[in-house]
């Protein structure tokens, strides 16, 4: 299951604080242009996302997820006040398990294309630097074996 909605800060306090600790993205757009995500004017990442009351698929890429609006309001994260309304405009996809067991970012997004599919097979397959190792085992004297296997591992 992937949210993009803040939670009930009563039902799940916990969820509630690691989402507003990590799973907001950091305030940009036209009134703050040189936030770190701005290019040419516009964010990188696609926020503020628009606010839908149902989560559609889309085939060409990624779905856009349930955000409500929300009561009329000032929620103040991490110091910053966001308009209550619009907050989950500002979210990041998250699964509230995995959320809650780390506490930490862990940004969850459903693939609906072959694209991501093919980009994920091919970074987990790709393999990483390989390094060779000696093993020895140690000598005692009068003992003339010796085990020198050399194996590469993937590290």
């Amino acid at each position: 299951m992937v949210s993009a909605e803040l939670p009930d800060k009563e039902k799940n306090p916990k969820l509630y604080e690691t989402v507003t600790t990590c799973m907001i993205h950091g305030l940009c757009g036209a009134a703050h242009l040189n936030a770190v995500c701005m290019k040419d004017g516009k964010c990188t990442k696609g926020f503020p996302k628009p606010l839908s009351e149902v989560t559609k698929g889309n085939v060409a890429g990624y779905p856009v997820y349930r955000r409500r609006r929300r009561e009329a309001g000032v929620v103040l994260i991490n110091g910053k006040e966001y308009d209550s309304e619009t907050i989950n405009q500002w979210m990041v996809p998250y699964n509230p398990y995995l959320s809650q067991e780390y506490n930490c970012h862990i940004n969850v997004e459903v693939c609906t294309a072959i694209t991501p599919v093919k980009y994920l097979y091919k970074y987990v397959y790709k393999g990483s630097d390989k390094a060779v190792i000696t093993v020895e085992a140690v000598r005692e004297e009068g003992n003339q074996t010796q085990i020198e296997p050399n194996e590469t591992l993937r590290i």
